[in-house]
């Protein structure tokens, strides 16, 4: 009986160190092969994976321009102060896109910097930082920036002193 107690204690260990597939696909949702099917989508680089034109991403920066501005305007400071360095710096931005824009020329210095500015401001509040930061995160996780982009090196810098300021 002791040796019948010893084996099972051995067979429960030797489960619990190999569990099974279903336990891990939902344990580790990323190994799961429709995960990994959807990574590598994921990973093609962006002119590869879906033909978007150049009005797409200006549409797009506008789109979080607005944003940015909509969530500024709710703070008092901005809706009174409509002469504020950083509204400036949005709204300008925004008069220089359209949708004829030459986008994969543009540096993204040019439309990151009016973000990343209202991120490193002492003047804004937690609401505009964070719209500004999920601009911010928007832009690269649709693979605005890549190697081939102007200017990727100093904006990758730009974005990482920004977020550690």
């Amino acid at each position: 009986s002791t040796t019948k107690a010893k084996e099972q204690k051995r067979r429960g260990r030797a489960q619990a160190q190999k569990p099974h597939s279903s336990v891990v696909s939902c344990i580790l949702p990323s190994q799961s092969p429709c995960r990994r099917k959807e990574r590598e989508r994921k990973m093609e680089p962006p002119g590869k994976a879906t033909k978007r034109p150049s009005s797409f991403f200006i549409h797009v920066i506008v789109g979080e321009i607005q944003n940015v501005l909509s969530v500024m305007r709710h703070n008092v400071k901005f809706s009174s102060n409509a002469d504020s360095n950083l509204v400036y710096a949005l709204k300008s931005l925004r008069k220089t896109l359209s949708p004829s824009t030459d986008f994969p020329n543009l540096p993204a210095t040019k439309y990151l910097k009016p973000f990343l500015d209202v991120i490193k401001s002492e003047e804004t509040t937690g609401p505009i930082t964070g719209a500004a930061l999920t601009s911010v995160l928007k832009f690269l996780t649709l693979d605005f920036i890549n190697c081939e982009t102007p200017s990727a090196a100093v904006a990758m810098k730009m974005i990482a002193d920004s977020v550690n300021h």
